[in-house]
């Protein structure tokens, strides 16, 4: 099986807005690469890398193969 990391830490400065969590067709915009991850038969685990202190508002829309963990101060450190 495979691993995936998906990067969902970013400050989103640039778009002065949270563009993560923008709705998309009713879910946040992070959930639709999420769910194509989740859904596919190669992918055994999913480490999702979010903002420090954000965990339990991701986990919310996880599931047990993914593991949620806090990205760094930067791009680099996480």
């Amino acid at each position: 099986m495979n691993t995936v990391i998906l990067l969902a830490a970013g400050k989103s400065q640039r778009a002065n807005s949270d563009k993560i969590w923008a709705d998309i067709h009713g879910r946040p915009l992070w959930t639709l690469s999420y769910e194509t991850f989740l859904n596919h038969s190669a992918i055994g685990e999913i480490i999702l890398v979010v903002p420090k202190g954000s965990e339990k508002k991701f986990a919310k829309f996880t599931d047990t193969k993914t593991k949620i963990v806090s990205g760094g101060e930067t791009r680099m450190q996480s």
